[in-house]
């Protein structure tokens, strides 16, 4: 005789109810097997169900009979005593701590004192005579180059022009540089020989300034740096009175010039002897080829080893430039059929970088 679902769905409530929630895994083990039990009991009670409807007795006995067992295995259950909590046979390993690489760096201060001054052509064989005498590798490059001149520059003209035409000639070769540099000084009223006053800038219609072909980011980079001008955060004045390091914070605090441009500003339109531009790729690859290093240099390693160049390191940064173009690869012409390759013939003058 098949089981009531009723009683299979009281059972197992009942043998829920009699383990409390919160035992150990032991303990739902032993639920389990006692589950077990009251399953097998309920199988020999068919058993013994079929045996006795097989002798005609009444079904109403044989449920009976059912019921007592499976009343009796519960009680088992329930009189049962649960085993106290135990602690897992393989304990959980708390997650072990990541160990965090202290990195120290070194920075190097600049050494306390007014700013040097600008190359000129006097000052200039006193800069190379000091980085020939305190690096042979640079002596090698200065009799095969010669002093770097490109580095005496006039300190006369204005500094605004100077940034300006920085911040225009973005991203873009020269020749679009200086074409939409001309319509610039055409929308801010100051055609040559007049030049760009932080005033005219300030005053210039934003509309007119990107029909000249600037973007909306350097429209903003230069009514910021105009802005400086104006209220005499920056002039030409206190620029030329600051250090190196002094004109980089300065300089970058400006939208949208960065270190290189920072740098680059400070050599070439400063004429300061002391600059380092570690942002600079040519840079780096001179020192990994002056220096023998397998990988390009950090900034950090780039100033300890350029220290014995102070305070000229603007000179030994050029013949960092020139020793980069020494050895890039030639490229090969290709040959005509039949014929050999050729080289291309060699420049007559080296254009100055950058």
């Amino acid at each position: 005789m098949r089981v009531s679902t009723r009683v299979v769905k009281a059972t197992l409530k009942a043998a829920q109810r009699a383990v409390p929630l919160n035992a150990t895994w032991r303990q739902a083990r032993r639920r389990s097997t006692a589950t077990a039990a009251v399953k097998d009991s309920r199988l020999g009670t068919e058993g013994t169900t079929a045996v006795t409807t097989a002798n005609s007795q009444p079904a109403r006995a044989v449920e009976t009979q059912e019921r007592t067992s499976v009343t009796a295995a519960l009680a088992e259950v329930a009189e049962t005593p649960l085993a106290p909590e135990e602690e897992p046979l393989v304990p959980v390993k708390p997650p072990r701590k990541r160990r965090v690489k202290k990195v120290t760096v070194a920075v190097l201060e600049e050494p306390e004192g007014p700013p040097l001054p600008p190359l000129t052509p006097e000052t200039l064989p006193a800069g190379v005579a000091h980085i020939t005498s305190v690096d042979a590798g640079l002596a090698r490059l200065v009799d095969k180059y010669g002093p770097p001149e490109a580095l005496v520059v006039s300190t006369t003209g204005s500094t605004f022009y100077a940034l300006t035409r920085a911040i225009v000639g973005q991203q873009l070769s020269v020749t679009a540089a200086g074409t939409i540099y001309g319509r610039f000084r055409t929308v801010c009223g100051c055609e040559p020989p007049q030049e760009v006053s932080p005033e005219a800038v300030l005053a210039a219609p934003v509309e007119g300034l990107r029909a000249a072909g600037l973007s909306g980011m350097k429209v903003n980079y230069l009514t910021d740096l105009a802005a400086r001008y104006a209220d005499n955060r920056l002039s030409c004045d206190s620029l030329r009175g600051m250090t190196e390091r002094q004109i980089i914070e300065n300089l970058t605090a400006v939208k949208g010039i960065g270190r290189w441009t920072a740098d680059m500003f400070a050599m070439f339109t400063m004429g300061r002897p002391d600059c380092l531009p570690v942002g600079d790729l040519g840079v780096q690859k001179g020192f990994a080829i002056h220096f023998g290093l397998k990988a390009l240099p950090k900034p950090e390693e780039m100033e300890r080893l350029a220290e014995h160049w102070r305070p000229y390191r603007s000179l030994g940064s050029w013949y960092m430039w020139r020793l980069c173009e020494e050895n890039k690869p030639e490229k090969k012409v290709k040959a005509p059929k039949g014929g050999a390759a050729v080289q291309p013939p060699a420049p007559a003058t080296m254009v100055p970088l950058p």
